[in-house]
């Protein structure tokens, strides 16, 4: 996180700012005044224009309302989300060299804890989400953290570092498998929708919860409840995994904020709660939200829309021979009778056999993701991190053994299995229990290449042949 360095009081206004303190002990602060000497960061830099993130989110929208179960504008709770959402827009920064996007907003009819925003101004919160907020305060905490990752340009800057500004506005594809937070890209659900690889790094959230916690405090609404509403979630556990891993703890997040608002001028905030948010809060814990696109997650239009996962018994899930994949990134083989279920050459990957995505969740198949380790160039910290992380958000799962070294075609990297649950019924229409083989691999950027090869466990040792013959198929750029 940024230091204190970005709260800067020009000393010209210290007087001013004396007398706001001197007000702020009789417990009455204007507004004006107490807004005056708050200084937002800088937004990140990018190869994208203004012009360009805006269209990539019109594009991106698009797609959302195609795959996503979006309630409709004239729907009162999205009325409500809207009309907050507004309230925040005039308090992000607005000028010539740093325009305003035009934000928007939208609510998905799932029932999945979680928020996302595209690049040029959309957001959107899930339907669970506002269920799960206790007040005002919280919901509006929601859509500041998301408004503050629009206005840091944190996609497109992730996006031009990692060269995907070679493809022009062929960039949508890759975001909406990378930093869509998880809401559009169909990976990593074989361990929970979404809970498996983190979609922002900690440093991004770190800036979204200062920049969000600003907004807030801008708008009058205290921003501790934005850290309030993270550390429900936390203690929750069952609530909200795709939430907290599409929204990393970067660390002493409570203690962050409370400390940020600290330092700003003391004010009074508007009520936490409103008679409107209590009345929409009962529309929406009285609603039904869908759970066929669980997590507001996308189904591939390549994925068959339903229907068994391959039984067991079947032909073997490598009979047809193999072929090539060549991604950006690396080159990898797989069974030429799977397919490509989510991803391209730029993204993040799922590939599985015809219905081997069931309910929207992987049954079998692999999943191919990048992620940045908290600590560069440390497999083994790297590893623990993720495993810590899957433990915290998937309290079903667990690992079996210990981390045992791998070298795959010279890349030294780290291997586990876990069991966890699989979207497969057992006999008694309980879920079945699942194996996942997760195998992590140093690249050499610093940055870790993960792989989870996923089927049912009594099905596993069938698959692992070709699970093996596609990880020893893989070579790192």
């Amino acid at each position: 996180m940024r230091g204190a360095s970005w709260h800067k009081y020009p000393v010209k206004a210290a007087q001013q700012l004396t007398a706001v303190l001197l007000v702020a002990l009789l417990g009455i602060v204007p507004l004006q005044a107490a807004t005056q000497a708050v200084v937002f960061p800088p937004p990140h830099t990018t190869a994208y224009t203004h012009e360009q993130e805006i269209q990539i989110g019109r594009e991106a929208v698009a797609e959302v309302a195609r795959q996503m179960q979006v309630l409709p504008d004239d729907d009162p709770v999205a009325r409500y989300v809207r009309s907050l959402g507004e309230r925040l827009v005039p308090y992000v920064p607005d000028s010539d060299r740093y325009p305003r996007f035009p934000y928007e907003f939208h609510v998905v009819n799932v029932k999945a804890i979680n928020a996302f925003a595209l690049p040029g101004g959309p957001v959107y919160v899930n339907l669970g989400t506002i269920q799960a907020a206790d007040n005002e305060a919280q919901l509006a905490g929601v859509l500041a953290h998301e408004m503050a990752h629009v206005y840091e340009r944190h996609a497109t800057s992730q996006a031009t570092k990692e060269g995907y500004a070679q493809v022009g506005l062929g960039i949508l594809g890759a975001l909406l498998g990378r930093t869509v937070g998880g809401s559009l890209a169909q990976a990593a659900i074989g361990l929970g929708a979404g809970s498996l690889f983190l979609h922002y790094s900690r440093s991004a959230e770190s800036e979204a919860d200062h920049v969000g916690a600003i907004i807030m405090y801008k708008a009058g609404y205290n921003p501790i409840e934005l850290a309030h509403f993270f550390e429900k979630l936390a203690k929750e556990g069952s609530g909200g995994p795709q939430f907290l891993s599409d929204h990393p703890n970067p660390g002493n997040r409570a203690q962050a904020i409370d400390a940020l608002v600290r330092s700003l001028p003391p004010r009074r905030y508007l009520a936490g709660n409103s008679e409107r948010f209590a009345e929409v809060h009962q529309l929406a814990m009285g609603s039904a939200p869908g759970s066929t696109k669980a997590g507001g997650q996308l189904r591939p239009a390549s994925q068959p829309d339903s229907g068994a996962a391959p039984a067991a018994g079947s032909d073997a899930p490598y009979g047809m021979g193999y072929e090539t994949f060549n991604h950006a990134a690396y080159q990898m083989q797989y069974p030429a009778d799977w397919q490509i279920v989510s991803g391209d050459r730029s993204s993040d990957v799922v590939i599985a056999p015809r219905n081997g995505v069931v309910q929207d969740a992987i049954a079998y198949g692999v999943i191919i993701r990048e992620q940045e380790p908290e600590r560069r160039n440390d497999i083994d910290a790297a590893m623990h991190e993720l495993e810590q992380e899957l433990r915290q958000s998937n309290p079903g799962l667990r690992v079996i053994g210990h981390d045992e070294t791998i070298i795959v075609n010279g890349a030294r990297g780290r291997s586990v299995d876990l069991i966890g649950s699989s979207p497969l019924p057992d006999p008694h229409g309980q879920p079945a229990r699942e194996r996942d083989w997760l195998v992590a691999l140093p690249e050499s950027s610093g940055r870790v290449r993960y792989l989870v090869f996923v089927a049912p466990e009594q099905e596993f040792d069938r698959y692992r042949p070709a699970f093996e013959q596609m990880l020893r198929s893989l070579r790192l750029r």
